[in-house]
Parts: C-alpha cells; sequence; structure tokens
C-alpha cells in the first residue's frame, strides 16, 4: 500500500495490519504506532477487541462510498455527511462544493445584490469582497466590469493609478500608498512600482 491512500480517488485496499486512525480517518502503514497525520496513538484508535480488530486488518475495505466525495482542492476523501473538507485544520479550509448547484449559498446565508460566486471554487463571496474569501482568486468584476471607476479599497475616490509591476489598475493613489499587495493578482509590489495614471475620465 502507498501513502496515496486517502488521496480521494476511489477505492484503496488495505494491507493485513493497517489501521484506520478514528480521529481523522487516515489509513497508516501496521508498522505506525501513531497516526501520520494527526499524531492520535494507533492504541487509542484501534478497538481493544481482537474479533473486530482482525476482521478489520484482514478484509479488503473501501476508504469512499458512493455519497461520500473528494475536495476538489487537496483530492482528500470526506464523508458524506461532512460540509467542509475534514483536513482543514491541517491543509485546505475549503468548503464541499456542490457540483449539482454551486450558485446557491448555504442555507444559514441570504444572498444579497452584489455578491457573487468565485470562478475558481464556486464560493459565494459578500459584495464587499474584491478576493475570494474560500481561494484568493480575485472576482472578476473588480478590474473587467467596475463601470463605476471606483478605488476598489476605499469604494469612493476615482482609480487614478497602476501597479507597474503587474499593469492591473484598481485603486487610487491615496489608497495605493498604504497596500503592498495588488487587490487583483495579490502579488506584492513597492510603492515606486505604483504610478499615477493622468487624463482620467
Amino acid at each position: 500500500m502507498s501513502n496515496a491512500s486517502s488521496s480521494g480517488t476511489g477505492t484503496v485496499r488495505r494491507e493485513p495490519g493497517d489501521w484506520p486512525c478514528q480521529q481523522c480517518n487516515e489509513i497508516n502503514f501496521k508498522s505506525r504506532t501513531a497516526c501520520r497525520r494527526c499524531s492520535t496513538p494507533r492504541n487509542q484508535s484501534t478497538s481493544s477487541n481482537p474479533t473486530v480488530t482482525a476482521a478489520a486488518s484482514t478484509t479488503p475495505q473501501t476508504i469512499s462510498k458512493p455519497s461520500d466525495w473528494a475536495c476538489q482542492f487537496c483530492k482528500v476523501n470526506n464523508f458524506a455527511a461532512r460540509t467542509a473538507c475534514f483536513k482543514s485544520c491541517f491543509k485546505c479550509n475549503r468548503p464541499k462544493q456542490n457540483s449539482t448547484s454551486s450558485t446557491t449559498p448555504s442555507s444559514s446565508t441570504t444572498t444579497k445584490q452584489g455578491d457573487w460566486k468565485c470562478p475558481s471554487c464556486s464560493d459565494m463571496n459578500f459584495g464587499s469582497r474584491i478576493v475570494c474569501r474560500a481561494c484568493g482568486t480575485a472576482r472578476p468584476s473588480a478590474e473587467s466590469n467596475n463601470n463605476t471607476n471606483e478605488c476598489v479599497i476605499c469604494m469612493e475616490k476615482p482609480i487614478d493609478s497602476v501597479i507597474t509591476k503587474c499593469g492591473h489598475s484598481a485603486v487610487c493613489l491615496e489608497c495605493g500608498a498604504h497596500i503592498a499587495q495588488c487587490p487583483i493578482c495579490r502579488n506584492t509590489f513597492t510603492q515606486e512600482e505604483i504610478i499615477k495614471l493622468y487624463n482620467v475620465h
């Protein structure tokens, strides 16, 4: 068995003696005394019933059911009941993606005019956000559809500057003096790399 046992690619066969961590569901080699992902000791993760342990160790099993889902970002497999990837405290902190209705926010959230769906991960974001809260992708309208020509930071002054390093123009010069990352592409820049635009209409 390889370390790709929880890659979310489908079914994985377990070798005799391999054991599942009851804390995070990671499949571990039989030689391990603690879970490789969360460090839970093996004696806290395996059953004290030798019959159950033996059966689990010798029976090839799968780590997924038809209703389980694989995280689109880190590819780890998750139980159907989970609404966010269980590796959130370790790696990706991404919500479950609904392949049939990704435009609908969770039932506890009410979508308002101006809210937007991230084109990369389909997470719903408040209208005030210029980058996705889940994956950091820039809001599409922040650059291409900013018909008001307003600074995306203060939302009041006109855009009158351009970041020469990346070519993006989304902020007023005053707000640009207080940031070090482009709000569109998140690339860092120095104050020498932001210049004033003239003849702004």
